[in-house]
């Protein structure tokens, strides 16, 4: 319950500090080389290891997407295409917690982390997680789209 809260409060105040126009500096991004080599099969095992470890080092260094690639990564285990780790929730997690709380977090990882707790049997934090992803699905598509949604759509010419 309590990682949902700060979870929440984070979220909260990336959007607060985005609104208000000072954005925390962000840490360096995943480059999408190392995305590509560790998803490819086919990649010499050296240098998939050599990947997920920078994925790992971007992720502790606090950028969001790297956090969340390796929440999914090991939420799924070896079902996931990369076949990198085993399954283990606790770790998917934790990721994905730690990607909530950075500057730079897809808010499928809001999703992510409400099937994880229903998954366990945890409805309250479940549905906490899927509110917050509802709600600022919601504002982002407000924002993107301004005031008269039906009028930005790609079929407005038509109606």
């Amino acid at each position: 319950m309590r990682n949902v809260v700060r979870g929440c409060i984070a979220v909260g105040a990336v959007w607060v500090a985005a609104a208000y126009g000072s954005e925390p500096v962000a840490p360096p991004e995943t480059p999408p080389e190392v995305l590509e080599t560790l998803l490819d099969r086919e990649a010499p095992a050296a240098g998939r290891d050599a990947a997920m470890q920078q994925l790992v080092a971007h992720a502790q260094a606090g950028d969001g997407y790297s956090a969340f690639y390796l929440g999914v990564l090991y939420r799924h285990g070896m079902d996931h295409p990369a076949r990198r780790v085993e399954r283990d929730v606790e770790t998917a997690r934790f990721w994905l917690e730690k990607c909530v709380a950075s500057a730079r977090c897809p808010l499928i990882a809001l999703a992510s982390l409400a099937e994880l707790e229903l998954a366990a049997g945890n409805a309250k934090p479940a549905m906490q997680w899927a509110q917050a992803w509802v709600v600022l699905d919601r504002e982002m598509e407000n924002r993107t789209r301004g005031t008269q949604p039906h009028r930005n759509t790609p079929d407005a010419p038509y109606r």
